[in-house]
Parts: structure tokens; sequence; C-alpha cells
């Protein structure tokens, strides 16, 4: 059975910034390695393309994003509310 993990990638909303330079990045390298080992998704805004989306919605900031069913949450940063 594959490790099933959830990538961060909100901060892509803001793309000229360094959060959203670096999960963009993430993004690409882990697409370009694509490990068929692994079960890969992203947690992205609609408007980011990707594969394998769990979408984005600025009402999780008010109501949590459940993360049930991973193995692992790579969270891009300290400061990330959307997730317990």
């Amino acid at each position: 059975m594959k490790p099933r993990i959830l990538i961060d990638l909100e901060r892509t909303r803001y793309p000229y910034s360094g959060l959203g330079y670096y999960g963009h990045a993430l993004a690409r390298g882990l697409q370009e390695a694509r490990d068929p080992s692994l079960d890969l998704h992203y947690y992205a805004p609609t408007s980011y393309p990707i594969d394998n989306r769990k979408p984005f919605s600025p009402l999780h900031s008010l109501l949590s994003v459940q993360a049930k069913g991973y193995d692992l949450v790579h969270i891009t940063h300290q400061r990330q509310h959307y997730f317990p």
C-alpha cells in the first residue's frame, strides 16, 4: 500500500512571495521526481494547475481542514492555521 501524503501549497495564492515561490518549486520538483511508490495529494487553490488537488477555500480559516486518511502532511510554514 502506497503512503498517502498531503502537501500544503496554500501559499501559492501569492506567487511573488517567498512561500509562494517555495510551494511552486516544491510541487514542480515532486512532479518531476514522480516517485510511483508515493500517493501524493496537494492542498492548493483551485487556480493552481496541479493534479490530485484537495481544493483550498477561504472558509478553511474558520473551519479546520481534516487531514484524516493521510500518512503524512507537509505544511509549508509554522503559522498555518488550516490544519489542527
